[in-house]
């Protein structure tokens, strides 16, 4: 492992792209543990997810009140924006827009101090638009921390980090296959990445180096809060990179995942 030379003063959370995965059975999940448990079983290993099923429909206030209850104290959700904001809308301003954003931050609400950031993921057919950034930027609350997932290369100009800066929204630091670009850059003071897969989307493992070099670029930040989530779920690959990485920011494990079948550094 090389020598570490970690920011202290950022406090870091590391975690995964969403928990609940059949193929995880066996790999991360003890076989015999119900799914109704692997939430808690997750919250053991891990101080944070990213949930992905919100891009798809918001849960009701009933089951996100189960996620708190079924977590610890100081565990962290971070929530990805519904998709008719982002896909459908393509931030497209008007009443019924609004009316989805503020809907879905009063749910957001309902986990009160485990609530972290939210992320707004773009579509790729979505080219760089500043006026339509900008007035999106412009209606969301301070409650949260925004973060914003750019899938189209034409986003990654100064003046897109700008606007990000003036609104102290999130840039997502991201690793995928394609053009998507490798921009580690700040424009809060947290920031947020994500791991797809260097050259398939969510199907990689990777190694050590390449996170020992991740490592070595993060933690130079300057940035108070760090959240890093990994989506290469292929294989439970997440939980394997998501600890390794957590154990080079000098992060004990909060317990080691039972699976014998785990790769574990």
């Amino acid at each position: 492992m090389p020598e570490l030379h970690i920011n202290s003063q950022m406090e870091t959370f590391i975690g995964c792209s969403g928990y609940y995965y059949n193929h995880w059975k066996g790999l991360f999940y003890p076989a015999s543990l119900p799914k109704s448990k692997w939430l808690s079983y997750y919250a053991e290993h891990f101080k944070t997810v990213e949930i992905n099923n919100t891009f798809y429909k918001m849960p009701g206030e009933k089951a996100i009140k189960n996620w708190y209850d079924m977590t610890p104290s100081d565990f962290i959700f971070s929530l990805k924006g519904f998709r008719y904001i982002t896909h459908l809308k393509k931030l497209e301003v008007d009443g019924m827009l609004l009316d989805y954003i503020n809907q879905f931050m009063h749910t957001a609400g309902y986990l009160k101090e485990k609530s972290g950031p939210i992320l707004w993921q773009l579509p790729p057919s979505l080219k760089m638009d500043i006026a339509k950034l900008e007035k999106f930027c412009s209606l969301l609350s301070h409650d949260f921390q925004h973060v914003f997932e750019f899938r189209h290369e034409s986003w990654f100009t100064q003046t897109v980090y700008d606007v990000l800066q003036k609104y102290k929204h999130t840039l997502c630091i991201v690793s995928a296959p394609g053009k998507i670009p490798e921009v580690i850059k700040a424009t809060s003071e947290t920031a947020y990445v994500r791991f797809h897969g260097k050259s398939s989307w969510y199907n990689d493992n990777y190694s050590e180096a390449d996170l020992e070099g991740w490592q070595h670029q993060l933690e130079g930040l300057p940035v108070e809060r760090l959240y890093v989530f990994f989506n290469n779920d292929t294989n439970a690959y997440a939980v394997n990179n998501g600890l390794y990485l957590a154990s080079l920011f000098g992060m004990t494990p909060l317990k080691r995942p039972d699976s014998k079948q785990m790769l574990l550094f």
